[in-house]
């Protein structure tokens, strides 16, 4: 499945697709480009709502984030800040066509599913920078419709988090000379 164009699959414990939706069509003008390649540009970790009515993606080397409302079966694609699709060659060397990606740019490192908000860690800077402290992470914070809602700098540099959104407190994980668990009081 993943030469194909369609993005996202439900799929039963026995192995049978029951669903599918989006296709990578969507995601990249040139047409050219294998389903593979396109799949690779776009990576990340999928997360649910904790009522599993919706699943988001947060795209670690393009800046994007999908929202798939499963009972529509609808993906909204919020793109940026900097909407831009890295650098990138169809490498064969291994037979096969694969994504040779010649940036190190991480753009999103992670990503909260809340009951209405989603929470995105937003790096914006190659690998070998992440812990620099003069060019720190944010987390942009978004409702479900892709409106912005806010968005905090952070005063350490976090390689990933979780929100508590009982209590308003993001937890993360430093990632600095002595890494920790760090927490952020969510301002109301």
């Amino acid at each position: 499945m993943v030469d194909g164009n369609d993005k996202y699959f439900q799929i039963s414990l026995q192995g049978d697709t029951l669903a599918t939706y989006g296709t990578w069509d969507s995601m990249m003008e040139r047409k050219d480009i294998p389903y593979n390649v396109t799949s690779s540009i776009h990576q990340g970790s999928i997360k649910a709502s904790p009522d599993k009515s919706k699943f988001i993606i947060a795209g670690r080397v393009r800046d994007y984030i999908d929202v798939l409302d499963k009972g529509s079966g609808e993906i909204l694609s919020i793109r940026g800040p900097l909407d831009e699709i890295p650098e990138f060659e169809v490498d064969y060397s291994q037979g096969y066509p694969m994504a040779a990606i010649l940036s190190d740019r991480v753009s999103y490192f992670g990503s909260f599913a809340g009951e209405s908000l989603i929470y995105a860690l937003y790096i914006g800077k190659g690998y070998k920078w992440i812990s620099d402290t003069d060019n720190l992470n944010r987390i942009f914070v978004f409702d479900y419709q892709g409106n912005i809602v806010n968005n905090y700098a952070l005063d350490y540099p976090l390689i990933n988090f979780t929100v508590d959104e009982k209590n308003g407190i993001i937890y993360g994980v430093s990632i600095d000379q002595d890494p920790n668990v760090v927490a952020f009081k969510i301002a109301d």
